[in-house]
């Protein structure tokens, strides 16, 4: 039994496929970067902003379809070219952990909880929750764009856990989107016996030097999972949208400790982008040993 990582950027429309060593006996999957654009040279209202991953998994072979929509209300939707999403798989390979949880849980209105699990162990050592996709929509109408924000977490009880969600994008007239909804990743370790650690980020924004993160082993890989974003434009004032996105990046790494930086960006086609005092991407680090079996 063993824990495998895989990674890859896909094109909205387009499927993520990995074949790992051994066959799959839990999985899960996150985001660690995402752009959606309506194109170079142009920008819109914007309707609906999603993304929505759907895993599937048979023996070795994992399969990730990859949707997102980005468009208006006169047509105009996203150019898939310039718009991307960056995702990370984990899958224990093998023989099941019974004292691991990887699941994805889907469609977690604003403000509430998914159904709860089981906490698979007794001593939590990891409770995290990665974002894996959102759905804002404003329904039948459009609008200019404020802000736009999606996070995904976690609730814990003495026996059980749930992914919580906040999800938000409105205009600056007040109008906010009628669906509002995330995607996790849910990720629970109470194995002891796995050496693997997960740190909290702080939020990230354009650092002009990357923040380091100690672990408390001597772990030689690291991977990066976004468990959320806010973008918001300068001020007040709403504008159209040209693109938007956000990602983790990951620098320097040693013996124990990696450096990382990101960053939520949004702008239109006249000159106008977000404010990084209240834009910011938030994550996770995982740190382990290259291999973990």
């Amino acid at each position: 039994m063993a824990l495998e990582i895989a990674s890859g950027t896909v094109r909205p429309g387009k499927t993520f496929a990995h074949q790992f060593a051994n066959n799959i006996a839990a999985y899960v999957v996150g985001i660690r970067s995402f752009n959606l654009s309506y194109g170079t040279g142009t920008d819109h209202w914007i309707r609906t902003a999603s993304i929505s991953l759907s895993p599937s998994a048979s023996g070795q072979q994992l399969s990730v379809n990859v949707d997102a929509t980005l468009v208006d209300s006169s047509g105009n939707s996203m150019n898939v070219d310039d718009s991307y999403i960056e995702l990370v798989a984990l899958a224990w390979t093998g023989t099941a952990d019974s004292q691991l949880l990887f699941t994805n849980v889907d469609g977690v209105p604003n403000g509430s909880s998914s159904q709860s699990y089981p906490i698979p162990g007794t001593t939590t050592l990891i409770d995290t929750a990665a974002l894996a996709g959102f759905d804002l929509s404003y329904g039948n109408s459009n609008h200019q764009i404020l802000h736009i924000a999606a996070r995904a977490g976690v609730s814990t009880s003495s026996s059980s856990v749930a992914v919580t969600s906040a999800a938000s994008m409105y205009d600056g007239h007040g109008n906010n989107v009628s669906t509002a909804t995330v995607d996790g990743g849910l990720i629970v370790n109470c194995d002891s016996s796995l050496n693997i650690q997960a740190i909290t980020l702080p939020n990230l924004q354009n650092a002009s030097s990357d923040t380091r993160i100690s672990f408390g082993a001597n772990y030689n890989s690291f991977l990066l999972l976004l468990t959320g974003f806010q973008v918001q434009f300068n001020g007040s004032t709403d504008h159209n949208v040209r693109s938007f996105g956000a990602g983790l990046i990951l620098g320097n790494t040693g013996q124990g400790y990696a450096e990382v930086n990101g960053s939520a960006w949004m702008q239109d086609n006249s000159g106008n982008h977000q404010n990084d005092g209240t834009s910011y991407a938030s994550g996770i680090i995982i740190g382990y040993t290259s291999t973990i079996s």
